[in-house]
């Protein structure tokens, strides 16, 4: 690791620190709760780069990833961790990691998947 890596994650470890002082332990909240914080964080750094801010930009980027590992720790922490690898050592395609619960179309409405889709 480099110094640019250690400060980065220097400063998302201590957003994180400082969001759990402030927020506390949110491990009753819904995945759905979760994805609207990483949402509104994403929307914030979307913001920085319209207005080509890049200090914000940096600052917002540091708290969307700080949000992703709290809701990475709440997963490990409510469900038990979950080591995926999503790269083969020997290729460079991402593995598939879906199951039939998850589809990428919805279930229902003009966008639904066919049955049989995933076979």
């Amino acid at each position: 690791m480099n110094s640019t890596h250690l400060q980065a994650l220097s400063d998302v470890l201590a957003r994180h620190a400082a969001n759990q002082t402030k927020w506390g332990n949110q491990d009753t909240q819904p995945n759905a709760t979760w994805l609207a914080i990483l949402t509104e964080e994403l929307g914030e750094a979307a913001r920085a780069v319209l207005e080509e801010n890049n200090p914000q930009l940096r600052a917002e980027l540091v708290d969307l990833t700080a949000a992703a590992l709290a809701m990475v720790e709440h997963l490990d922490r409510t469900i038990g961790p979950i080591h995926l690898q999503l790269y083969d050592a020997h290729a460079d395609a991402p593995r598939q990691h879906r199951d039939a619960a998850t589809p990428l179309r919805p279930r229902t409405g003009p966008h639904a998947m066919q049955p049989g889709a995933l076979a």
